[in-house]
């Protein structure tokens, strides 16, 4: 899985050098952004397809020590709250490897990345103090109507990545084992 560091949130590491993201299918690839917001910092990932997202606030030295493997922990932690199955997930996440820093994504995946910056701050809602992940602010992000780099129209980024989900694993995948007997769409 690539993780694209921005410019700001190359500095805030002090990294320089990062290689451009290699031939991997974008729904593979996450770009990662430093906001500070409300007083402490945060971190954005944006899938570079279907602009899915996971916000997480107050991250401590350990997090920002170890970024790749926190990021990864955070979309393994993402997916089964807008629906994803265990195993689907799981699939999702053995395809996409290890995680590999990188430049970002490209200017329509980093355009729509500041389009969810600024979602997140026109939300005008409160981060949770006691909780890294912020499944509020998450949700707002995910659940909105918008445009994504991986997809012609706009949909909902957890829509978006449901779409992509069925096309990298085959069909149904992204859903649930209730909705597949049920044949529901």
């Amino acid at each position: 899985m690539q993780f694209g560091h921005t410019i700001p949130l190359q500095r805030r590491l002090g990294i320089r050098g990062l290689p451009p993201p290699g031939a991997q299918d974008p729904a593979f690839c996450w770009d990662l952004h430093r906001v500070p917001l409300a007083g402490r910092e945060g971190l954005l990932g944006v899938n570079a397809s279907s602009r899915l997202a996971f916000f997480c606030w107050g991250l401590g030295p350990q997090q920002w020590g170890d970024l790749p493997a926190f990021a990864l922990g955070q979309v393994g932690r993402l997916l089964p709250t807008i629906g994803i199955p265990p195993a689907a997930a799981e699939r999702y996440l053995a395809l996409a490897g290890p995680p590999v820093c990188t430049r970002t994504h490209g200017r329509r995946p980093v355009a729509f990345l500041n389009r969810a910056v600024d979602a997140l701050f026109a939300t005008g809602a409160q981060p949770d103090p006691a909780a890294l992940p912020q499944p509020l602010l998450e949700e707002a992000l995910n659940s909105g109507c918008c445009r994504a780099a991986g997809f012609p129209g706009q949909g909902r980024p957890r829509d978006l990545f449901r779409a992509d989900l069925d096309r990298l694993l085959g069909g149904a995948a992204g859903r649930g084992e209730e909705e597949r007997d049920a044949g529901i769409d």
